[in-house]
């Protein structure tokens, strides 16, 4: 049976997309209605794990982008990650990847082809570990596709393709420091078609492709921690006053607990920014879709 290409994927519907909400802190998880995302970084300076709701369902990230920013290298080992994935048990973590964004070759110093092969590399070590050990019967592990250029994703999912990489759950990595939406689309876009049947996580994206019905087609979930740089810059507040006692201005009715002169650590607000996104994907999903921006979709096979 011949079908457009996003029929055969979604039987023709637009889906509604997970929304991992990123924190940062144990008392922003109180506020997470289903789905969260934590960092590798915040993780392993703790002692002990925080307790997670059953109802909740989340992804460790491998702490990859500030990583590779501030050191250029990684300072953890796979053994390391997977030790803390194993006390911890998210449902999924993120493979150890090297991000592709021109100031992180920068950083490195190592090409793109480079940065793809040591993720590649990272995740058979992760994949071995996890193998061998009791780990896999709770969590999973999410491969992450990098590159820079469009080309450049296949020519890496073309490696892990040839090593047996590919997962049922796969992120586009180095997607979300690119100001052109264009960008962004033709990226997931073209990933997609080579892997129509793969479920595929965006990090980090720009929540302004959330208008876009291609966005639907192509991605299963996203994340984003932009609610706390938002909650930086929300309120008008000079001077830097406390605003512990004030009148929230997001629940006028309560009263603001925190010591802090912005929003930036929130759960109140992070609760308001989340609850607007998911009101957002579900009235946008499917409402806008821009031929003009990408090549016409291929017919497949079903």
């Amino acid at each position: 049976m011949v079908l457009r290409l996003y029929t055969a994927l979604h039987g023709g519907r637009i889906q509604n997309l997970k929304f991992y909400i990123g924190i940062y802190q144990k008392s922003h998880l109180a506020w997470v209605e289903k789905y969260f995302m934590l960092s590798y970084q915040i993780v392993r300076k703790l002692k002990n794990p925080w307790r997670v709701p059953d109802k909740l369902n989340w992804i460790m990230d491998s702490g990859s982008f500030s990583e590779l920013k501030l050191r250029g290298k990684y300072t953890y080992t796979p053994e390391e990650y997977l030790s803390k994935v194993e006390v911890w048990q998210p449902d999924y973590f993120v493979n150890m990847d090297y991000m592709c964004e021109p100031h992180q070759i920068k950083k490195t110093k190592l090409s793109v082809e480079e940065h793809q092969k040591k993720t590649l590399e990272n995740q058979i070590k992760l994949q071995d570990l996890l193998d061998d050990s009791w780990v896999g019967n709770y969590t999973k592990l999410i491969a992450v596709i990098q590159g820079w250029e469009p080309n450049q994703y296949i020519n890496h999912l073309d490696m892990l393709k040839e090593q047996g990489l590919i997962t049922e759950y796969m992120g586009v990595g180095s997607i979300c420091r690119r100001h052109a939406i264009k960008d962004i689309l033709n990226v997931l876009y073209k990933v997609k078609k080579e892997i129509p049947r793969v479920k595929l996580h965006g990090f980090g994206v720009k929540l302004t492709i959330l208008d876009y019905e291609l966005a639907y087609r192509c991605l299963d979930s996203v994340d984003s921690m932009a609610w706390s740089f938002r909650g930086w810059k929300v309120l008008d507040n000079p001077i830097g006053e406390p605003l512990f006692g004030k009148p929230c201005p997001f629940h006028e009715w309560k009263k603001c607990t925190s010591r802090a002169d912005d929003c930036a650590a929130c759960p109140r607000y992070m609760n308001y920014w989340l609850d607007r996104n998911l009101k957002l994907i579900s009235k946008r999903g499917g409402q806008t879709f821009l031929p003009d921006m990408l090549e016409p979709l291929e017919v497949i096979e079903k």
